[in-house]
């Protein structure tokens, strides 16, 4: 949700609402940072004023688009902080905000560059060949490059690696840190975008030390970083052009906050694996992991199969995307054990599978196993011979065993004899026996074993059937 003004009737020209928020008394007279989101689209749009105390902190009029636009304002707070929505001419005048927060004992130190360099940021014209462009839409060749800025909208900061530029030319971007905040343990969040088969190398220095550093095409997508550092009294992005006009590098929405990075915890770095995700006091509410192929070419599809999903809040989330970026499952909300859901999604053009999870509980999580193949389970080859045996059954689990192969990983399938999937597992190359879990009394499954050779090939077992107890 968020809060608006209404300008339809009975409202009229220069009818005001205002929205106030009262200063912890510890905290008046901090220099601090007020960050919210803004949404001013419409014909009649007349005036957003934000005031600290008496004081005017930030005024905006008319039409600014159909997009949420961040603000930042650094402050030395009065005892209150006061919103007010002024009615335009007519009815199209409604403006809102959103995601209102005050950050006390720091200055704000983001940008989102829809308006240019931000105080604090300039270009380095003395130890680069070239400068960075502020950029609203799409840059200007093709195959490389955003084409807007993070979340859709706005202007973003680039290097454009057509002609003069040539290859190891290099730009220099510059924040200047407020000297009360050298050295404070803070946290760096920026997104970068990295497109194109030309792509040469960003950097990122606090002072004369690199804290990031990514070289290659990176896909068609923004990026979020977070990187924890004592702050030195400059940070510089630094891009850098690479073999052809294809190495537009871009960077977007960035800021610096106080204390060490919520970050997501888990990383995909492998072609198999399971991922038990958690919320934890540093989790990020907003975290993507991207599942790739591996390196290996030929690799077309992931298996994802989703075991369990527990949400405890209406705010969280669950989305993956497949390779060309459209939506294969989504669910929100408040959920309690979610389980049984099983995909094998395309990696497309851009080569990766994203899956985005948001939690704000302490006791949600998602759970999920994946793996890599060069295509689908339905064309595994059948290995003649390698049987898979039942060592128990009980009355809702078994345990099977199978002959080792010379494999990456075994993906273990589950179903009930009408066919309805009931489970995917995958176990590392070296494992060969596992416990079923959840089954029903009394009932009879059908289980097939595939192996995945490294180069993505899957091959399967015959097929069993076992029967739980009573």
């Amino acid at each position: 949700k968020y809060m608006y003004i209404e300008a339809s009737s009975p409202r009229v020209f220069g009818d005001n609402a205002k929205l106030e928020y009262s200063v912890s008394s510890s905290d008046v007279g901090k220099l601090s940072c007020l960050t919210f989101y803004y949404h001013m689209y419409g014909n009649d749009i007349n005036t957003l004023i934000v005031f600290n105390g008496n004081s005017t902190v930030f005024n905006k009029t008319g039409n600014q688009g159909k997009a949420w636009f961040k603000a930042n304002i650094t402050m030395t707070l009065q005892s209150r902080v006061t919103f007010e929505g002024i009615i335009g001419t007519n009815y199209r005048g409604d403006i809102a905000i959103d995601d209102a927060s005050i950050t006390a004992g720091i200055s704000c130190q983001a940008c989102d560059f829809d308006d240019g360099l931000c105080p604090g940021w300039r270009q380095n014209y003395n130890q680069d060949v070239f400068n960075w462009t502020n950029r609203y839409g799409s840059t200007i060749s093709s195959g490389t490059g955003p084409t807007s800025g993070h979340g859709g909208s706005g202007k973003y900061m680039y290097i454009e690696a057509s002609l003069p530029g040539v290859f190891g030319d290099n730009a220099k971007l510059e924040y200047s840190v407020s000297s009360s905040d050298v050295g404070k343990l803070s946290c760096l969040t920026f997104y970068y975008h990295m497109y194109g088969n030309g792509i040469n190398t960003l950097n990122v220095f606090n002072g004369n030390s690199t804290v990031f550093n990514k070289t290659g095409n990176q896909g068609k997508a923004w990026f979020k970083a977070n990187i924890t550092m004592t702050l030195q009294s400059r940070v510089t992005f630094e891009g850098i052009i690479g073999t052809n006009f294809m190495g537009d590098i871009a960077i977007d929405d960035a800021s610096i906050t106080a204390g060490i990075c919520q970050v997501c915890p888990v990383n995909v770095t492998q072609s198999f694996g399971k991922l038990d995700i958690r919320y934890t006091s540093q989790f990020n509410p907003h975290c993507n992991w991207v599942i790739a192929h591996d390196g290996i070419a030929r690799q077309t599809v992931a298996i994802v199969w989703i075991r369990q999903i527990d949400f405890y809040s209406n705010c969280e989330y669950i989305k993956i995307f497949d390779g060309n970026g459209t939506e294969v499952f989504a669910l929100h909300g408040l959920v309690s054990s979610f389980h049984d859901s099983f995909r094998e999604i395309s990696f497309g053009e851009f080569k990766n599978i994203t899956i985005q999870v948001s939690l704000t509980n302490r006791w949600s999580n998602v759970k999920i196993d994946f793996g890599t193949l060069n295509q689908g389970l339905d064309s595994a080859i059948l290995v003649s011979g390698w049987n898979v045996t039942i060592l128990n059954a009980a009355y809702n689990n078994f345990t099977l065993q199978w002959t080792k192969l010379d494999k990456s990983f075994y993906v273990i399938e589950v179903k009930r004899i009408k066919g309805t999937l009931l489970g995917i597992e995958t176990v590392p190359g070296n494992v060969t026996t596992t416990n079923i879990k959840g089954m029903s009394p009394s009932t009879k499954y059908r289980v097939v074993i595939y192996g995945v050779d490294g180069i993505g090939q899957p091959y399967k077992s015959l097929e069993s059937v076992v029967a739980t107890d009573k």
